[in-house]
């Protein structure tokens, strides 16, 4: 499905009007923060204390107004937009440098979180749609994808409700962000959460970033992570060279492990050897969708032009299967690595079922020797 996002994405590549005088570099120039959270009526009514000590600006008015914001302006994004994507374009584009001049930049990205109602957001696999927070009628991404996506692209979350004390929150939020500042709504004082808003974003001391305001999840530091990571009841990443049967895999993702909150990687199927597979799991929604080609399954000679990532693909070789294998991170609270591995190995095909899979839905010129395994490593 397209993404339901890019066309709001694109209006923010629109360079300012005709006539506007743009500030100069330095401290003058824009800084914008970001400001994202599902709207129940706790989040709602928590915007509008954000609102009463400083502008904010609806996502679409920001973008579509001709004349400069103010400097220091807070942008509320809603729902169907994600704000990591948004960062991502925008910086990508020098949006916010061709708009309010050189030095113009995303300081933060703040999600609000209703705790009260975060469990059951989490187990929802409702489309947002179904909430009218849908960039359409028709946009199917569920609402556990959204607030999982929130939560991971924050450099500070602030909650909201009852539940916003309790413990097993606090230990989720820091398995999904560790490092973004985090507080409850209800213990700043009145004029205490801007404050909070533009202080450095981690709360283990980091200072924020000038250059960028772009949190990198957990999980996809375990995916680039060499050699051996040691798992943990919060974080396990799971890597094996055979497929897995579709079969056993759909039962699997059908009775998951109590604890899995997040998981993220690309996946192997039996009987699709020219291609990779993307998995993600929010929650309780699990999914996986077509990826790109297997440098194995390639038969035209194209390698990785990049020499780093040639001698990381080689690293991982399989003299049998090539780059095709199993690569996932699992993210929870009181997950068993032992557990996870035996129910995903129950799913994987055998070597000799493996050898027999590829030989029946690969043609020779796929099963050669590849010139690049013979590439000296420096």
């Amino acid at each position: 499905m397209p993404n339901e996002m890019d066309s709001d994405l694109n209006a923010g590549r629109r360079p300012a009007g005709p006539g506007i005088a743009l500030p100069t570099a330095g401290d003058s120039a824009g800084v914008v923060n970001l400001l994202a959270g599902l709207p129940t009526p706790a989040v709602e009514s928590a915007f509008e204390r954000v609102r009463a000590g400083t502008p904010v600006q609806p996502f679409a008015e920001f973008v579509g107004s001709e004349v400069l914001g103010a400097i220091g302006v807070t942008i509320l994004v809603p729902p169907h937009i994600e704000t990591s994507l948004l960062v991502e374009n925008w910086e990508g584009c020098n949006y916010l440098s061709t708009r309010f001049g050189e030095g113009a930049r995303i300081a933060n990205v703040i999600t609000l979180i209703d705790a009260d109602f975060l469990s059951d957001q989490l187990s929802s696999s409702e489309p947002i749609s179904a909430y009218g927070w849908g960039k359409t009628a028709r946009d199917a991404r569920s609402v556990a994808d959204i607030v999982v996506g929130q939560i991971e692209s924050a450099s500070h979350l602030v909650l909201v409700g009852r539940m916003g004390a309790t413990p097993r929150i606090h230990r989720l939020l820091s398995v999904l962000n560790p490092k973004a500042s985090r507080c409850r709504l209800e213990d700043i004082p009145a004029d205490g959460l801007l404050d909070f808003i533009a202080s450095s974003r981690s709360s283990s001391g980091a200072a924020s970033s000038r250059s960028s305001a772009r949190i990198v999840p957990p999980w996809l530091d375990l995916l680039h992570s060499e050699g051996q990571v040691t798992p943990s009841d919060e974080r396990f990443l799971y890597r094996r060279s055979l497929p897995f049967d579709r079969q056993r895999l759909g039962q699997w993702m059908k009775s998951p492990p109590l604890g899995l909150v997040r998981g993220k990687g690309s996946i192997w199927l039996a009987g699709d050897h020219s291609r990779a597979f993307g998995y993600s799991c929010a929650g309780s929604v699990h999914r996986i969708f077509a990826g790109a080609p297997w440098w194995a399954g390639r038969n035209d000679g194209v390698w990785p032009a990049c020499e780093t990532d040639r001698k990381r693909l080689l690293q991982r070789w399989h003299l049998s299967f090539g780059d095709r294998r199993q690569e996932i991170v699992f993210m929870g609270l009181d997950l068993d690595p032992a557990e996870l591995s035996r129910g995903l190995d129950a799913c994987l095909l055998s070597e000799e079922e493996a050898h027999s899979s590829l030989s029946e839905t690969t043609s020779n010129n796929h099963r050669r020797e590849y010139p690049a395994l013979r590439l000296e490593l420096h």
